[in-house]
């Protein structure tokens, strides 16, 4: 653990507080045998085995509310972080509301006009799509051609089906209308205007199900390592 917190520390990791935080309850649970430890790894020393008989093994109500206590900490521990999480989806939904299913996943561009002219697919173009990525509560992910990543939030105008608004992070620029069809299974065609020019996108989804964390399967052994 000590090695994380100095990897994060010196490579600019930003949970350098969690990870911090784990290694003095690390600490915390070596304490009560770190001289046996010193003893053993850098005295070169025999020790005895360890008594873990509790002090209070002979009074039995002592016992009982030390479980207690444990238990209590257990489940307001649980209940502390499930609870969070619970209220910020809440929150997240009440604001956001939830993304389309049909919509849901990822989605790769096929072809990209702007001002009715084609765009081809350049690595060095930032202002074509390569990709977009439908996720929940109405986040979409866009990553560019030059790799660069962007994003919305996808916000249904006017109850229609497939009018959609995108409204940029931070709320610095007005809306912009989106018209998305689905005119068959997987394929979707969207229209939109973004910084004064139309943009009209063909994209197919991707199958989700052919990715190897999902199709490979489960293997007990495993004799030549499956690196991609």
């Amino acid at each position: 653990m000590t090695n994380v917190v100095m990897l994060n520390l010196c490579y600019d990791v930003g949970v350098k507080l969690y990870s911090g935080h784990l290694l003095l309850m690390a600490l915390w649970l070596i304490a009560p045998d770190l001289p046996r430890l010193t003893a053993v790894f850098l005295r070169n020393r025999a020790v005895a085995a360890a008594d873990d008989v509790l002090p209070w093994r002979d009074r039995r109500g002592w016992l009982r509310a030390v479980m207690a206590l444990k238990l209590l900490v257990v489940l307001g521990a649980f209940y502390r972080a499930g609870g969070s999480q619970v209220e910020n989806l809440r929150s997240t939904t009440a604001q956001f509301g939830a993304s389309p299913p049909e919509l849901r996943g990822i989605w790769t561009v096929e072809s990209f006009e702007r001002d009715g002219q084609p765009v081809p697919a350049l690595l060095t173009d930032r202002s074509r799509w390569q990709t977009l990525i439908f996720g929940d509560y109405r986040a979409v992910l866009m990553r560019r051609g030059d790799g660069q990543r962007g994003g919305f939030w996808l916000v249904q105008r006017g109850g229609e089906s497939g009018a959609f608004l995108f409204e940029r992070p931070g709320g610095g620029a007005p809306p912009m209308p989106v018209a998305i069809r689905l005119p068959e299974p997987g394929v979707m065609q969207l229209e939109t205007r973004l910084d004064g020019a139309a943009l009209k996108v063909a994209l197919r989804r991707v199958d989700e199900t052919k990715f190897p964390l999902l199709s490979r399967g489960f293997h007990w052994i495993t004799e030549v390592p499956f690196n991609r």
